[in-house]
């Protein structure tokens, strides 16, 4: 009997010293995790305090012009790369690298306003690459001397074939809902173009323009009684009725993380003009709405 008990006595022991050794494995677990979880907070908190803050619209690529004071006595008009060019060239303090922009020029294919340019540039596509070396050097020069003239140009206009249609009329808000593909995104970064669609033009590849208050486009609004006449006119088809923006140079960017180092010539539209744009009707202004 004595030794049953002594036995009984021996497990309870044995038991009461293996709880006790668990306990003391799980508190270290315990402590070796909460550890874990401090040296996990610490470091999340020490990475935050790391991160670089936010680029600012300069190391973006972008440059702000100063808004042109007292009214717009003339418009100029955009409508071609070459137009985007001048004023890109004109607006920036950097460098101007003619010989890589020669690369990217097409003149024949846009609105020859200027025959000289055109007919180098025509020869430069069809030489050999001492032609194209020697006519290099006639190039550059015209192509600063002609963007100098644009040094002055603040006020700008365009003509919009496609990329925005006019919608349905919403008679709450009073005004015609747009189908706006140039609406970039909300918020600070709507200033870097590179976010939202842009203009292209045939003659000039890597030299785009586009607008930092396109989401103010989404609606145009236009009293309801105008509206009614537009709306007859547009007859259902958003493409009877196109759109002309008014406005100023309010930017020049470049986008530095693209490889074709693609630029921009930044707008920021005061006035849009609905035009007419049906078959063997006049172009007339329907419409002029400032924003």
């Amino acid at each position: 009997m004595n030794s049953r008990l002594f036995s009984l006595a021996k497990f309870i022991g044995v038991m009461v010293f293996f709880g006790a050794v668990v306990s003391g494995c799980s508190d270290e677990a315990n402590v070796s995790n909460q550890e874990k979880l401090n040296v996990e907070t610490k470091s999340k908190v020490h990475l935050e305090n790391e991160r670089p803050a936010p680029q600012t619209l300069r190391e973006q690529g972008v440059t702000v012009l100063s808004e042109p004071s007292g009214a717009a006595n003339e418009y100029y008009k955009i409508s071609t790369g070459m137009d985007l060019l001048y004023l890109f060239v004109s607006k920036t303090a950097d460098d101007f690298d003619a010989e890589a922009a020669i690369e990217k020029i097409y003149p024949s294919n846009s609105v020859q306003r200027d025959k000289k340019l055109v007919d180098l540039m025509d020869a430069y596509r069809r030489g050999d690459q001492f032609t194209k070396r020697d006519l290099v050097k006639q190039i550059a020069p015209l192509l600063r001397e002609n963007a100098s003239r644009f040094s002055d140009v603040s006020y700008v206009m365009v003509d919009m074939p496609n990329g925005i249609n006019l919608g349905q009329y919403d008679f709450e808000r009073q005004g015609f809902v747009t189908n706006n593909s140039f609406r970039g995104e909300l918020g600070a970064d709507n200033e870097v173009p590179y976010k939202r669609d842009s203009i292209r033009y045939p003659d000039v590849l890597g030299y785009n323009l586009s607008f930092v208050n396109a989401g103010e486009l989404d609606l145009i609004k236009i009293p309801e009684d105008a509206a009614r006449g537009i709306s007859k006119y547009n007859g259902g088809y958003s493409y009877n009725v196109n759109f002309r923006f008014y406005g100023f140079v309010h930017s020049v960017a470049e986008n530095k993380l693209d490889d074709y180092r693609t630029k921009y010539v930044v707008m920021k539209i005061t006035k849009v003009e609905l035009v007419s744009n049906l078959l063997n009707d006049p172009v007339r202004v329907l419409a002029t709405v400032d924003l």
